[in-house]
C-alpha cells in the first residue's frame, strides 16, 4: 500500500511539473514622473518583456517620481547601498561617477539621441567608459540634442554674454563658456522657480526635459542648435544580478544593452518632434534653427573644448577617436 502511495505521488509530480521557481521582484527606482517619456516609453516596457519572457519569475515594483529617493544626485548610492534594484540616473549629476560619458555632453558631435545611444553602448562595451565597474549596466542612452533656452532676448550666441545658465554638465558650461556665459548647476526640478524670479536666465536643455518639468511655461526664446546631449544609465545592482538565475539574466540582457539603447533613441527622437511642434506657432516664442554653415561656424569655440576633453581625460584622443569611428559605422548604415 505504502509503495502504491509513493508511485502515485511520483506519478503526479510528472504531471504537475516541476516546483514552480521563486519569484524575484526588482524595486526599480526612478525620480521622473510616470508620463515620461523614460519611464513610460523604455522602462515600462522593458518591464512588461522580462516579466513575459521570465514567465513570472522576474516580478517588478516600481518606484516612479522619487517614491524612494527624489534627490538626482543620490541615485547611484541607492543603488550600490541596495534601496533599489534597478536604478535610472542622470550621469552629470552622480558626482562624477561617470566621468568618460561626458564625451556625449561635447557640441556638434551627435545630432541624433538614436545615434548617439547606440553610439553610448558601443563605447561601454568596447570598455572606452570608466566608472561601472560596480554595478550591472542594464542600458545607457540619452536624451534628444539640447538646444538652449532662455526668458531672455537673444538672436546669436554672441548674445548669450553675460546671461546666467543652467549648464547639463561640466562640458556644456565650458563650451557656454566661450560666448560670455555665466554657468549655473541645478536640476530640472529647481529650474521653474529659478527662471520666474530670474535666479538663471535660461538652461541647456531639450523639448522632452522642458516639458515633462514644466519649464518651457517660462522660457521664450530657444536655440535648436545640437549643444551635447544629457546622457542616462540604468543599473542594476550587482548582487542582485548575481543572484539570478540564468534564465532571467538571459531575459534582461535580451531586452537591455543596445536593444534598450536604440529603443530609447528613438523615442527620444520622436519626442523631441512631438513636444516642439505645437509650440512652433506660438507668437510669444522665438525659435533659432542654425543653418549648417552656422553649425559648422561654431566648431571654432567647440574646438578648445574638444581639445580640453581629450587633454583631460586619460586616454582622451584613443576615446575620442573610437567615438568618431563608431558613429560613422553607424551612419553608414542605410
Amino acid at each position: 500500500m505504502k509503495r502504491s502511495l509513493m508511485l502515485f505521488a511520483a506519478a503526479g509530480l510528472l504531471v504537475l511539473g516541476q516546483p514552480a521557481k521563486a519569484v524575484e521582484t526588482l524595486k526599480i527606482l526612478s525620480y521622473l514622473p510616470p508620463a515620461s517619456v523614460t519611464v513610460k516609453e523604455i522602462l515600462t516596457p522593458f518591464i512588461q518583456q522580462v516579466e513575459a519572457a521570465t514567465k513570472g519569475e522576474i516580478k517588478f515594483q516600481t518606484y516612479w517620481g522619487g517614491s524612494l529617493g527624489r534627490d538626482p544626485e543620490k541615485q547611484y548610492k541607492l543603488l550600490v547601498d541596495g534601496i533599489g534594484d534597478v536604478v535610472w540616473m542622470s550621469n552629470y549629476l552622480q558626482g562624477g561617477q561617470f566621468p568618460d560619458s561626458t564625451i556625449f555632453d561635447l557640441p556638434n558631435i551627435i545630432q541624433t539621441s538614436t545615434v548617439g545611444s547606440v553610439a553610448y553602448w558601443r563605447m561601454l562595451k568596447q570598455g572606452m567608459l570608466t566608472g561601472f565597474d560596480d554595478i550591472k549596466v542594464v542600458s545607457v542612452y540619452m536624451t534628444g540634442l539640447n538646444g538652449i533656452h532662455t526668458r531672455k532676448a537673444f538672436k546669436t550666441l554672441h548674445d548669450l554674454k553675460g546671461m546666467k545658465i543652467r549648464a547639463s554638465g561640466p562640458v556644456a558650461a565650458e563650451f557656454l563658456k566661450q560666448f560670455g556665459v555665466v554657468p549655473v548647476y541645478m536640476s530640472n526640478n529647481a529650474l521653474p522657480e529659478a527662471l520666474s524670479r530670474g535666479v538663471v536666465d535660461g538652461l541647456t536643455n531639450e523639448w522632452t526635459g522642458l516639458t515633462t518639468f514644466k519649464i518651457h511655461n517660462v522660457v521664450n526664446y530657444h536655440y535648436e542648435g545640437y549643444v551635447g546631449a544629457t546622457s542616462f544609465v540604468v543599473g542594476m545592482n550587482k548582487k542582485v544580478w548575481e543572484r539570478l538565475s540564468p534564465a532571467a539574466k538571459a531575459a534582461i540582457d535580451k531586452f537591455s544593452g543596445e536593444t534598450m539603447a536604440l529603443a530609447a533613441g528613438k523615442a527620444y527622437d520622436a519626442a523631441e518632434i512631438s513636444r516642439r511642434k505645437p509650440h512652433l506657432n506660438d507668437k510669444n516664442r522665438v525659435f533659432i534653427f542654425p543653418t549648417d554653415a552656422e553649425i559648422q561656424a561654431v566648431e571654432k569655440f567647440a574646438q578648445p573644448v574638444y581639445d580640453n576633453w581629450i587633454k583631460n581625460t586619460p586616454n582622451g584622443a584613443r576615446k575620442f577617436a573610437a567615438l568618431k569611428a563608431i558613429l560613422a559605422d553607424i551612419r553608414a548604415v542605410k
